[in-house]
This record gives C-alpha cells, sequence and structure tokens, in this order.
C-alpha cells in the first residue's frame, strides 16, 4: 500500500488522463448501445402510452353498420368514433373529433407542439404531413370543398384553416398505405359551421371507429366473423398491428445502424485504450527490478499494479455511466423520436449495466495480464532494460533535413526504452483509425447522396407520374396531349402494383409499354423482359424465391387466377409508386402484363386498363414548371393527378441514418486528439533530459517548440497515410454491403475534394494539439533537469 501511495502521488496525472479516455470513449459508446435499444423499443412502447387501438374499422354509419350496434359485439372492449369527411386533397383526409375520446383515451394524440383545435376555423395536422408541406404553428392549410352543383363543372370553393397544433398517432408513421393517406383533425364545431354542412349535404363522410378488443388481436378473427354477420355486408377493417410491422422495421434498420457504430467504436477505442494501459504499466519494469531487491514479492508488485488498474477501471466506468445519461437525450433518431413516449434523460439498466460489466471486465482482464507480464518482465531483467531496435520508421535517413524537424520525427516514431518509452504505436494507431473514420464517412455520405442525386440508381427513370382523377381509369387517351408537349422527351404507359403471389411470398408487378423514347426499370443483371412468359425481379424478391436468372417460377394474380409459368431474365430496380413499397422488391412483367394472366382467371374477370402514365422531360427543364404546365395541358387538377417520383421509405431511412457515420468518425477523432495530447505530454515529461542536452547543445526555445510541432505532424502524416486509403476501402466496403441490400444499383462516390481539405486540416488541428506542449517544452532548465537526472 505505501509503494502504491507513492506511485499514486507520482503518476496521478497519467492515470487521471487514462481513467478521463475511458469514461469519455466508453460513456459515448454505451449511450450508442442504449440509443440503439431505445429506437428499437420506440415505437412499441409509444403505441402502449397512447393505449392504441387494434382495430380501425371505416362504416356508413347507419343501419346495420351503426357504431352503437357494432360496440355491442362481445369482442369489443372499448371505443371511440369520428367522422372523416371525403378527402378534399391528394395530401391528406380531413377528420372531426365527434366523440371527444378519440385522442384523448383511445388513440391519443402525442402533441409535439401545439394544442387541441377548438374552433371551425382551427385545425390539428400530424407530423408527416407537417414535415412534407413545411407547416409550422400558425401555418394556413387550405381545405378544397365540394363543387356547389356537385359536379365538375363549377370551380370547387376552399376554406382556410389555421394551424394550431401538430401531433403524432398510430398509424400515421411512415410507410404509410396509400390508400390511408395522412389525415388532419378539426374540431366538432367544424360540422356545423357552413362548411362542415356543405361536406354533410354532399354525403361526403363515413364514421372512422377506433376499437380495443378483448384479449387484444388474438380476437380479431373472432370479431371480424362477427363484424360480417351482423353487418351483413364487407365493412373497411384496418388492422393497426399490420401497419406498426413495417414502422418498426424501419426503426430497427436505424437501431441496427446505432448497435453497428457502436461495436466498431468499441473495438477500436479499446484496440487504443489497451496499448496505453500496457504502455503505462509497461513503465513499472525499472521500478519492480529495484523494489524486488529490497525483497518485495512478485504477488506484492502484481497487486500494487492491479490496485492502478482497479481504480482506472472504477474511475473510468463510473465516468462512463454518467457520460452516458448525460448524452441519453441525444437519442433516439429520426422517426423514433418522434414515437419516443418518455424523451429526455434517461437510464437504461439493462444496455448501460451490460456495458459497464463489459468495459470493466475487458480493462480490468487486460490490466490483469499486462500487470503479470510487467511483474515476469522485471524478474528477468537486470536493468531498465536494452535498447529497443529501430522500427522501419526510424531507419528512414533523416541527415538531410533541419535537425530540429529531424529529431521531432525521430521522437515521433521511435518509442524509447525503460523510463523513457512513449506510446507511439498507439497514437499512431489512434490517429490512423480515427482519420480512416472521417474518410469512410466521408466516402459513405458521398456515396449516399450520389445515390439520392441520381434517381436511376434507384429505378426512377421518370419525372412525373400521370393518372386520373378517378378509380380504374384508362390513362391512354391522354397519349397524345403528353406527347405534344414541348417538355417531354419520352412517355411509356404503365401498369403498376399489380398484386402478385408465388407460394407464400407476395409483391407488386410493374409493366411498361414505351409510347416514345424509353422509360424503363433500371436493369442490374440480365435484361428486360421482352415478350409473354418473361419476367425481371428485383433484388430481395428473388432472394425470397430462392430463383436466379435463366430459373422459372409459378406467380399468380393475388386471388384471381392460377399460376403462371414465368422465367426469370433479368434482375431489376423497381421504382416505388408509393413510399410504402420497399427497394429490391416486385417484378417487372413484359409489355401488355397483366392480360397475360387472363387466360388463367375465373369467368368475369376483366384486365384493369392501364392507369398510369410515366413521362420523363428533357434536360434542362424546371420539373415543378413542367409538372404544373402539364396539369394545365390535360385538363387541370380536377381531372388529372400529376406526381413527381416518391421517395421510398427505404432512403427515407438512409437519410436517417446518415450522420452515423460522421458521429463515429468524430468520436474516433475526439479519442485520436486526445491520445495525441496525451503523448506529447508524456513525451515531454519523459523526454525531459533528452530536451534539455537539446537545450544545452545550444537549441532555442523556438527549435524545442519546433521538435515538438514535428512530432505531431510526423505522427499525422503517418496516420495520413494509412487512414485515407484504408477508410476509402472501408466506406466503399460498408455503402457495398449496406446498399446492396437495400436492392438499389451500388455505386460508391469518393469525395476527393474533401480528402484535399482533411490533409491541411489535420496537420493544423495535429499543430494546435502541440502548441501547449510545445510551450511548455520550451520553457525546460537544462541545469534543473540534468541535476535531477
Amino acid at each position: 500500500m505505501l509503494h502504491a501511495g507513492a506511485d499514486l502521488r507520482r503518476r496521478w496525472r497519467s492515470w487521471l488522463v487514462l481513467t478521463l479516455l475511458l469514461a469519455f470513449a466508453g460513456g459515448a459508446l454505451m449511450s450508442l448501445g442504449a440509443g440503439a435499444r431505445r429506437t428499437d423499443t420506440a415505437y412499441p412502447r409509444f403505441v402502449h402510452a397512447v393505449r392504441a387501438a387494434d382495430v380501425m374499422l371505416y362504416i356508413s354509419g347507419n343501419g346495420r353498420q351503426n357504431p352503437t350496434s357494432l360496440a355491442a359485439l362481445p369482442e369489443v372492449a372499448d371505443w371511440a368514433v369520428a367522422t372523416a369527411l371525403q378527402p378534399a386533397d391528394v395530401d391528406f383526409i380531413p377528420v372531426v373529433l365527434t366523440d371527444s375520446r378519440l385522442g384523448t383515451d383511445i388513440n391519443r394524440f402525442k402533441l409535439l407542439s401545439g394544442r387541441l383545435p377548438r374552433t371551425s376555423t382551427e385545425v390539428m395536422v400530424g407530423f408527416t404531413l407537417a414535415s412534407s408541406r413545411h407547416l409550422r404553428l400558425g401555418s394556413p392549410l387550405v381545405l378544397p370543398m365540394p363543387s356547389p352543383n356537385g359536379d365538375d363543372t363549377t370551380a370547387p370553393s376552399r376554406v382556410t384553416l389555421r394551424v394550431v397544433g401538430i401531433e403524432a398517432a398510430p398509424g400515421e408513421f411512415p410507410p404509410l398505405p396509400y390508400s390511408t393517406g395522412q389525415s388532419v383533425y378539426l374540431a366538432r364545431s367544424f360540422l356545423g359551421a357552413p362548411a362542415g354542412r356543405s361536406m354533410s349535404l354532399a354525403g361526403s363522410s363515413i364514421v372512422e371507429m377506433a376499437v380495443h378488443l378483448r384479449g387484444g388481436l388474438a380476437a380479431e378473427p373472432r370479431f371480424r366473423a362477427d363484424l360480417e354477420r351482423t353487418t351483413g355486408a364487407p365493412v373497411g377493417l384496418t388492422v393497426l398491428a399490420d401497419q406498426a410491422v413495417d414502422v418498426e422495421r424501419t426503426m430497427r434498420f436505424q437501431g441496427l445502424a446505432l448497435w453497428l457504430t457502436a461495436a466498431f467504436g468499441g473495438l477500436v477505442a479499446a484496440l487504443i485504450f489497451l496499448q496505453l494501459l500496457v504502455r503505462q504499466l509497461g513503465d513499472d519494469v525499472g521500478d519492480h527490478i529495484a523494489l524486488r531487491s529490497l525483497g518485495m514479492s512478485s504477488g506484492g508488485l502484481a497487486a500494487t499494479a492491479m490496485l492502478r488498474v482497479a481504480v482506472v477501471v472504477a474511475g473510468g466506468v463510473l465516468g462512463a455511466l454518467l457520460t452516458s445519461w448525460l448524452i441519453s437525450p441525444v437519442f433516439p433518431l429520426g422517426t423514433a423520436r418522434t414515437a419516443e413516449p418518455t424523451p429526455g434523460l434517461r437510464f437504461d439498466w439493462i444496455a448501460l449495466g451490460a456495458g459497464a460489466a463489459i468495459l470493466g471486465l475487458s480493462i480490468g482482464l487486460t490490466g490483469a495480464l499486462a500487470a503479470w507480464r510487467t511483474v515476469s518482465a522485471s524478474r528477468s531483467r537486470a536493468g531498465e532494460g536494452s535498447p529497443s531496435q529501430l522500427s522501419f520508421f526510424g531507419r528512414i535517413r533523416l541527415a538531410s533535413l533541419p535537425l530540429p524537424a529531424a529529431t521531432g520525427i525521430r521522437f515521433a516514431l521511435r518509442p524509447g526504452r525503460g523510463r523513457r518509452t512513449v506510446p507511439v504505436r498507439a497514437t499512431v494507431v489512434a490517429t490512423a483509425v480515427g482519420l480512416a473514420a472521417a474518410v469512410a464517412a466521408a466516402t459513405f455520405a458521398s456515396s449516399l447522396g450520389h445515390l439520392l442525386s441520381t434517381p436511376h440508381l434507384y429505378g426512377v427513370n421518370f419525372d412525373a407520374d400521370v393518372e386520373l382523377n378517378g378509380n380504374f381509369s384508362d390513362v391512354r387517351p391522354l397519349i397524345p396531349a403528353i406527347g405534344a408537349d414541348p417538355s417531354v422527351a419520352a412517355v411509356a404507359v404503365a401498369e403498376t402494383g399489380i398484386p402478385l403471389t408465388s407460394g407464400r411470398t407476395h409483391f407488386a408487378a410493374l409493366a411498361t409499354t414505351n409510347v416514345e423514347g424509353a422509360v424503363d426499370p433500371t436493369i442490374v443483371a440480365g435484361r428486360l423482359p421482352a415478350a409473354p412468359g418473361e419476367t425481371a425481379l428485383g433484388s430481395r424478391t428473388m432472394s425470397d424465391l430462392h430463383t436466379a436468372i435463366g430459373r422459372t417460377v409459378r406467380v399468380a394474380v393475388e386471388g384471381l387466377t392460377r399460376p403462371l409459368s414465368l422465367r426469370v431474365v433479368g434482375r431489376a430496380v423497381l421504382a416505388t409508386t408509393t413510399p410504402s413499397e420497399t427497394l429490391g422488391r416486385g417484378a417487372v412483367l413484359a409489355p401488355g402484363g397483366i392480360a397475360e394472366f387472363k387466360a388463367l382467371a375465373p369467368p368475369g374477370f376483366d384486365v384493369p386498363p392501364p392507369g398510369d402514365v410515366f413521362v420523363r422531360f428533357r434536360p434542362g427543364v424546371e420539373r415543378s414548371r413542367a409538372i404544373a404546365e402539364l396539369v394545365s395541358r390535360l385538363g387541370g387538377s380536377s381531372k388529372v393527378l400529376v406526381f413527381a417520383p416518391t421517395l421510398s421509405t427505404d432512403l427515407v431511412d438512409f437519410g436517417q441514418v446518415r450522420d452515423l457515420p460522421q458521429v463515429l468518425a468524430g468520436l474516433l477523432s475526439l479519442l485520436a486528439v486526445a491520445t495525441m495530447a496525451y503523448l506529447l505530454i508524456t513525451a515531454i515529461r519523459r523526454r525531459r533530459p533528452d530536451l534539455a542536452v537539446l537545450k544545452t547543445l545550444g537549441f532555442v526555445p523556438l527549435q524545442i517548440s519546433a521538435v515538438i510541432a514535428w512530432q505531431a505532424t510526423t505522427v499525422v502524416v503517418v496516420g495520413l497515410a494509412v487512414g485515407i486509403p484504408v477508410g476509402v476501402a472501408a466506406g466503399r466496403g460498408l455503402w457495398a454491403a449496406i446498399a446492396g441490400q437495400t436492392g438499389v444499383v451500388v455505386e460508391s462516390s469518393v469525395p476527393l475534394f474533401l480528402f484535399l481539405g482533411l490533409v491541411p486540416a489535420a496537420l493544423l488541428v495535429a499543430n494546435l494539439v502541440a502548441l501547449g506542449p510545445a510551450l511548455a517544452a520550451a520553457r525546460i532548465s537544462p541545469a534543473r533537469v540534468l541535476r535531477s537526472e
């Protein structure tokens, strides 16, 4: 204990630095793990907190479909209703809160800002609509009303509502089913206002009924059967858990990214820290030899070393727990942050407890091995040790360089020996890893930016999708007017969303027939189907069906036809026509599409006409202006709907985790900077005699400072030489691994312009870090240092 206390007083600064590094790195990485768990569980906890309904019914509200009669079914435990008006816009559905229990007792609203609507001119919107339309509190929202004459001959009137609240509720998280739309909520008084009476007289409303079932979803089949028996007709029914599966999938993707970031960062940080710990314990060899001569046993020496390790581990773990708790409000990320029912500080006992145990055991075990190695080394050595062999870098000829530069480079690349050993390898590794992480993050982000800015890589080869404003309407009569538009370069008739099934695998198919130019799906391998009996599949669907190019699959139109054998001729990247569709899934059929299934359909099966026209504009044409002109040319928004291509939820998920590589790079870069500062401080303290000799030989303070600056510069140059190529390779590999799973065309992008800025930035940071140690080295008094030696 006496030796341990003396050693602590002598080296408390270096052990304090190690403890702080462990607390910072461990806390940051543990917070990532806790954030991953928080992200994974955000939506299930949200559903429980808001008492989400089990099912939603969409009924006429009269006769045998009266909500009161349906609520009497034995499976119904609780219920609430609202009045949904006829969708007056393609973006949202107005819902009148006629029952005060909806939004407060069942499907409770999570108010992100503002309040519930109170008057007929106020509206509350969901967060997805607020984001897409850039709405905030006080923003106007225009609600188109039905035509006064009940036809299309009179322009509809408009009512302007004021946004007073932004909320999140079950069923409103992406990916949203295309048929559901996004709801906005109106006060009950709206039905008494002129606009509400106008819509009610037009007969354009249904009743939404939110239902809690006795026994939960297990009672859903019995409830559905009783419902059909009671009403005698089909009733629109949505199981919210079905949509929740897709929502949780998107959040699970974000959580997985956090887990991978934590795991990779943990491995790198462990490598750096353990080298520092081993080096720190290795400095005791000389002291142990002297203590052995005084009669101290190996057990006593090991116990002293382990006591210091225990202090560092205990302080580091406690600091890591505190750090992770303070960082916890940053998580979860993305849409999971909106769903999080208890934002703010959170102490995850499971994640942080496991992280603390792993941190303590790994550092403690490694410290024990290092301590025993130190004790064993002192047993076999008679002095401070033989001079260490020069590394490859230490053999570099430096005679042609100025003396301060040559000395600084040697200091950077030669660890020294005995008590003058400095953690050169750990610092070089930390710097190289930090720079490699920054380069990998930049490569990943650049590749993602390249994907998002290059639509054909995710299957979008068109600029607009034209539909008639009505169900199952044939769009082919619009072709001449579209082709006559001077902004249009290519036109194709498209059949989208053809529901196919193969065994238990369900997917949607696309078929295009080029009219002018070519608007075809992107083919990754093979070719497009050109004749009946051929198909191209998305990569995920191909994997689900366990098939490959050249094989045959049995496919049927879901619920309508017998299976048809199709030969797989290509692997395609399909455009998503609704946000709920996922990349990599689906099929491409030959021109003619669903018609080739007609012979296998039961009598009375009518092939629906093509419902979409894909349009590609000429280069240089502004898309928003061209779409507006095309709508006007085709008869206005009451006749046609023209959409820009939608962004798949998978790409939205990418956008929500695109910053994680930068976060990891930032953490590792900070760790590298801290390690470099530790190296310089340690080098000055342990090489004070060398610096004193240099001053005695004539070095002025500026030259001494230059030695330290060259030492830091050399470490960064070596780190850049290793980190840039390793980072580029790691970034490209990470992008290929993640993007390849989504079914897009994998093209990486290396931001060369960024690397040109990285080199001077890294050198600048290194010299700024070296500034303080350099000034301290310049003030060394040779006489005092050499006298103490």
